[in-house]
C-alpha cells in the first residue's frame, strides 16, 4: 500500500492529460490519469495496491461502482491524504 494518494478531480480531458505531463516530471510522484479507455480490473487492482500516488480522474468515472470499491474500503481511505476538485460547476435543471 502507498504512504499517501492524492485524488484530483478535473473535468476536461485535455487539461488532465496536462497535468499528467505536469505532476509525471517530478520523480517521486507516480500519476495515473484514469479515462474511459483506460479503466480496467487491472489498473483498478494497481490502485489498490499502490502503484500510484497521483489519481487524475472524471467525476463520473470515479464514482465507477468497481473503482468506488476501492476508494471506499477502508484500509486504501486511510492512504488518501489530499481529494483536489479542479472546478465546481452546479447545474440547475
Amino acid at each position: 500500500m502507498p504512504n499517501t494518494v492524492i485524488i484530483i478531480l478535473l473535468l476536461l480531458n485535455t487539461i488532465r492529460l496536462e497535468q499528467v505531463g505536469k505532476i509525471a516530471k517530478l520523480s517521486y510522484i507516480q500519476p495515473v490519469h484514469i479515462y474511459r479507455k483506460t479503466i480496467s480490473i487491472k489498473l483498478i487492482e494497481d490502485i489498490y495496491t499502490g502503484s500510484y500516488t497521483y489519481i487524475l480522474i472524471s467525476l463520473k468515472l470515479l464514482v465507477n461502482n468497481k473503482l468506488y470499491k476501492v476508494l471506499i474500503d477502508l484500509i486504501f481511505y486511510s492512504y488518501i491524504a489530499l481529494i483536489v476538485v479542479d472546478k465546481v460547476y452546479l447545474l440547475i435543471n
